[in-house]
């Protein structure tokens, strides 16, 4: 409960899921790797090693990890709910800054035939529901089943259903338009 919750507990919530996701995209969006990953020159070899041959950049994505809690709210978990509601709103800040930066790329005179898609800067949010984890498995039977209910498929969501989907947001060519 709030009355309950210190300072540090508050603190290190949002340092961890709300700075921590700030950081790392920050860290991604350095302006000579956003150049490299749309101008063309970020193709990497078999090594790892950008090649600066090709003319078409490679787009890029960024894909957090929100949580169903920043919209519902739960008891005993606002620092919690506030920090993945956060990375919610820097997800949709971000998604714009890096489409509006990609459009200026590819509408710069890049010239790329009309049927290959240019390339993006993508920006996504996954946000779960209830995962079987052992975090789950702590809650009490009772309260595990009544979460259940409300679910539409009635069972809890498994972390594989959670990678695929980041796997599928990170993928330009299976969601090159999802942003």
């Amino acid at each position: 409960r709030i009355a309950n919750l210190s300072d540090t507990d508050w603190e290190d919530v949002l340092n961890v899921n709300l700075k921590g996701t700030f950081l790392m995209c920050q860290a991604f969006c350095e302006p000579k790797r956003l150049s490299s990953l749309l101008m063309g020159d970020g193709r990497l070899t078999s090594s790892g090693i950008a090649s600066r041959q090709s003319k078409v950049g490679i787009g890029g994505s960024i894909t957090n990890i929100g949580s169903i809690v920043s919209n519902y709210g739960n008891i005993g978990q606002v620092n919690y709910a506030a920090s993945k509601g956060g990375v919610v709103g820097l997800t949709r800040s971000l998604a714009k800054e890096m489409a509006s930066l990609s459009w200026k790329a590819t509408s710069a005179g890049t010239d790329v035939e009309e049927e290959i898609v240019p390339p993006s800067l993508r920006v996504n949010c996954i946000q779960p529901g209830f995962i079987h984890t052992p975090m789950a498995n702590a809650v009490p039977e009772h309260i595990l089943s009544e979460m259940t209910r409300k679910i539409a498929l009635r069972r809890l969501g498994r972390a594989d259903d959670v990678a695929n989907l980041a796997l599928f947001l990170s993928s330009s060519e299976r969601s090159g338009y999802v942003t």
